[in-house]
């Protein structure tokens, strides 16, 4: 159980860093092709 405890700590770091990598990605590749003059805003 004492093992649980540090992962458990380190799921709720990791969740909120994961979703905001992948959003970042996403909204990279979607904008990327449909907002070809503002390459900089990203």
């Amino acid at each position: 159980m004492r093992p649980t405890a540090p992962h458990a700590d380190e799921v709720p770091l990791s969740l909120p860093q994961q979703p905001q990598l992948r959003f970042g990605h996403e909204s990279v590749m979607t904008q990327s092709p449909t907002t070809k003059t503002s390459p900089t805003t990203i």
